[in-house]
């Protein structure tokens, strides 16, 4: 479907969605004032065709091979020893990664250039696995961003239109690692932690500063937080260590995201998601982007044997 949906320079999957539950809301709720019967036959029927549509074209990359047998890493429990080393590292490249855009616009955001960018880290791998490759990166401004922020979503990839979609209320440290994120979507990625390591691997192995930073960036904080639980004089120590640049970029993360804060996506929008994942066979539901932890720690151990 990209080449259908790439010459329109707005989202076309995101506006079918929107006039779809539009039009939803609608009828059902003449249905319901009017107090009309629902022909059920008719209303099963759609389902099940829907049903069949989402799985062939989305549902079934959920039971694809998982990333650790694709890429032959070792898995196992996750060592708080292992887990402490990983949070220095990543708070020694944070800070490294953010002192070299000292001086840089980090408020206005060249969505174009970045794009661009993004596009290329997947068609053009280095020393990264060839199955990480898009022929045909699709990346797009989300129509609807704002509409998109209330629903607590920075990015969404349309499998039925094949475009990744990049919130524009993202801060321009976030953007880089999003944009990532949905193109391994796009690659046929389906797993939430498959796709935000993807995405670790394609910005930290990035020419551009700004997406070496997006990539330790959307790290360091899943990484510490897994720590604290552990942990929590050590995560509290490596959280201290931060670039104060870093901690400013955390208080405006924080103040953006905030402002969108509502009780539909905390009783609605975000259990039904929960959800959605779940009967995906997503078994940890949202707390999965939380999981690609676990694969940056298992390509550090040592490769098992065949």
């Amino acid at each position: 479907m990209v080449f259908i949906s790439r010459p329109f320079s707005f989202s076309i999957g995101l506006v079918i969605w929107y006039v779809a539950v539009a039009v939803l809301i609608y009828f059902l709720g003449k249905k319901i004032i009017k107090k009309q019967a629902f022909n059920w036959p008719k209303v099963l029927l759609t389902l099940n065709i829907c049903y069949f549509s989402y799985m062939i074209l989305w549902g079934l990359l959920y039971s694809r091979p998982s990333l650790p047998v694709l890429l032959d890493f070792e898995t196992s429990e996750i060592r708080t020893a292992d887990l402490d080393s990983l949070c220095k590292s990543l708070v020694t490249e944070t800070n490294n990664a953010r002192l070299t855009l000292e001086g840089n616009n980090l408020v206005d955001i060249d969505y174009t250039h970045i794009f661009k960018l993004a596009g290329q880290a997947f068609k053009q791998p280095i020393d990264q696995p060839k199955l990480f490759t898009l022929n045909n990166p699709n990346l797009k401004k989300a129509t609807g961003s704002s509409f998109l922020s209330y629903l607590n979503t920075g990015g969404i990839y349309n499998f039925m239109s094949g475009e990744a979609n990049v919130n524009t209320n993202n801060l321009a440290f976030e953007v880089p690692f999003t944009a990532c994120h949905e193109l391994a979507h796009q690659a046929g990625f389906a797993s939430e932690d498959e796709a935000n390591y993807i995405a670790y691997i394609k910005c930290k192995n990035h020419s551009d500063a700004l997406f070496r930073y997006s990539a330790n960036y959307g790290m360091v904080f899943r990484a510490t937080n897994l720590l604290f639980l552990r942990d929590s004089t050590a995560a509290k120590h490596y959280l201290g260590q931060l670039n104060p640049a870093v901690k400013q970029d955390r208080k405006l993360e924080y103040e953006r995201w905030q402002t969108y804060q509502n009780g539909f996506q905390k009783y609605i929008s975000g259990p039904f998601y929960d959800l959605f994942l779940k009967s995906n066979g997503e078994t940890d539901g949202e707390n999965t982007y939380d999981k690609v932890i676990d694969l940056i720690l298992a390509e550090k151990r040592k490769p098992k044997t065949k």
